[in-house]
């Protein structure tokens, strides 16, 4: 399908061109709650089968964390038996980690929207979430080997179709083969330019300048062992043609959330104004 025509289906006439499952919320706080309440029922059903649960969550959105953490205090859903995965963490211009106490962290982040929220005796061990170190890549991989594959990815896709920070690879100077991309595992990433902007104007108030130029992410390999994947789409006007292109774009690692559709168990999640056809609007 040509882009023009992928950008001009009206959202209620998108499922008649793909075989995805998309659910279109009206509202942000029916998106979150949707979000929230699939992460309970992953981790009650695994209760129920003396199952433990493993999930690879991301910081965007995060909304639907306290939502969740209030569902599980209210209905007792002990997570002591649950492993978190995370997907990335931004890295300073020396590549090295941002503190924990920077307002950008992704660590400090879910400690204190997620993990602090649910009722101690019940909570998710802050062992056992895990997050990316550029200290000890094979840190991440081990844990991924021990508790995965996960029993749910939530993964977005960023401008230039990131996902987490698999970064899409534009050089001059070197080729990486679609095999080495969808087998790389947790690696060091330098931002491409346009995520980098974006990522500025939407943290950061467009201050490039406090912005962390690096950063260190989960790979491909993982993300795609999931058992299910769903597509996490909530930015707006921005990501309306991003939407588009992982639906409907031929995969390429030049945009690599078009692999998520790759995947046998993938269905998306989104808010009613991202599922709207972009439009040009004049000044």
């Amino acid at each position: 399908m040509k882009i023009n025509e992928m950008l001009a289906i009206p959202s209620a006439e998108l499922s008649k061109h793909t075989d995805i499952p998309i659910k279109i919320y009206s509202d942000m706080d029916s998106y979150y709650q949707e979000l929230a309440r699939h992460m309970a029922d992953v981790v009650t059903r695994n209760n129920q089968a003396g199952k433990p649960t493993s999930l690879i969550l991301p910081v965007g959105p995060t909304m639907q964390y306290p939502i969740f953490a209030d569902i599980v205090n209210r209905e007792q859903i002990d997570c002591r038996n649950v492993v978190t995965f995370h997907m990335d963490e931004y890295l300073d211009w020396q590549g090295k980690m941002i503190p924990e106490d920077h307002q950008m962290s992704f660590k400090n982040t879910i400690k204190q929207m997620l993990w602090s929220k649910i009722d101690e005796a019940i909570r998710i061990p802050w062992n056992k979430m895990f997050f990316p170190d550029i200290h000890c890549l094979e840190k991440m991989d081990e844990a991924f080997d021990l508790y995965g594959p996960a029993d749910a990815c939530y993964a977005g896709v960023g401008y230039h179709g990131h996902v987490a920070f698999n970064e899409a690879v534009i050089s001059r100077w070197y080729k990486i083969s679609e095999d080495d991309f969808m087998n790389a595992r947790t690696h060091l990433v330098a931002l491409a330019d346009d995520t980098f902007v974006i990522n500025s104007v939407r943290e950061a108030g467009g201050n490039c300048e406090m912005f962390p130029p690096f950063a260190v992410t989960i790979g491909m390999k993982d993300i795609m062992a999931s058992k299910e994947m769903i597509g996490v789409f909530y930015c707006g006007q921005w990501q309306q043609t991003v939407f588009r292109r992982t639906l409907f774009q031929e995969p390429t690692i030049e945009y690599p959330g078009t692999f998520l559709k790759r995947h046998p168990n993938f269905n998306i999640i989104i808010d009613k104004v991202t599922a709207s056809a972009p439009v040009i609007k004049p000044y």
